[in-house]
Formats: structure tokens, sequence, C-alpha cells
């Protein structure tokens, strides 16, 4: 049994600690990924980028600042895909997850902050081999779901 459990609706005892924005970021078959920094809470796991929305945010504006800040990429609005908002349980958290989808034509230049360790692009087969975030593997599962349901 999985330590992480992902809702589509929120339960009736669910209190959201915190909500994070994340972007899945593809080209052609790949993803970015990056790796946190030694420093960090979870030391060279690997997850998408992304982050904790701010209290005076939208879930799309922080998505956009968490991006720009982790990655140096200015995403324009009108290209994101807003794919909606689940509610995960893990052992340490209970957050609500937005889920935003943008596609390149050409890999953009990335750039990480010390925050992070490294970045790769990955298919998401590949990235099953990487030590990855809580939670990571199950909100892959859930992309896939929304992904092919909307026919990206």
């Amino acid at each position: 049994m999985s330590e992480v459990a992902i809702y589509k609706e929120i339960p009736k005892w669910f209190e959201s600690q915190v909500s994070v924005a994340i972007g899945w970021i593809k080209c052609g078959d790949e993803f970015l990924f990056l790796q946190r920094s030694s420093k960090s809470r979870d030391p060279f796991v690997w997850a998408v980028p992304g982050g904790k929305v701010e209290q005076d945010e939208t879930p799309l504006q922080g998505m956009v600042r968490e991006m720009q800040e982790e990655t140096s990429l200015n995403l324009q609005a009108e290209l994101i895909k807003d794919l909606g908002a689940f509610y995960v349980k893990t052992p340490e958290w209970r957050y609500t997850y937005h889920m935003f989808f943008i596609e390149f034509q050409k890999k953009p230049q990335v750039v990480i902050t010390p925050e992070h360790h490294d970045f790769k692009w990955m298919t998401l087969s590949d990235c099953q081999k990487m030590p990855l975030m809580v939670g990571q593997q199950e909100t892959i599962q859930e992309f896939n779901l929304r992904i092919a349901h909307e026919g990206c």
C-alpha cells in the first residue's frame, strides 16, 4: 500500500496545509525534471518544477513565479494549459496540487538556482529509474490520466 493518497474530490476530513502549483514542461517526448540540492529538505530527489502558492497569488501566478525562480523560464499565460487540481496526502503533508502543462517545440534554456543541484529532460518512463520526490510517482500517474483526457 502506498504512503501517498490522491483524491480527485476533497474529502470532508481533508484540510490542506499548503497549495502547490506544478508546471509539467514538455518538449518532444521529454519532460523537465529538477534535482533538489544537498541542502534541501529532500536532498537529491527529482521532481517537476513548481512550489508553494503564496497567499496573494492565484495558482497560475504561483506556478509562473516558481518556474521563473527555479528555471529562469518566463512563461506566457496563453501557452499554459490548466489541468485542474487534486488533493494529496503523504505521511507528512496534506496539500492541494494545481497541475499545469506547457509544451515547447524546442528545448528552452534552463538556468537553475542553488535550490537545485541539476536538471534533466527525461521521458516519463526514464524518470521512473531516478529517485523521485515523495508523491511524484502518484502525480505522474494522475498527469498521464489528465493529459490523455485532454488529448495533448
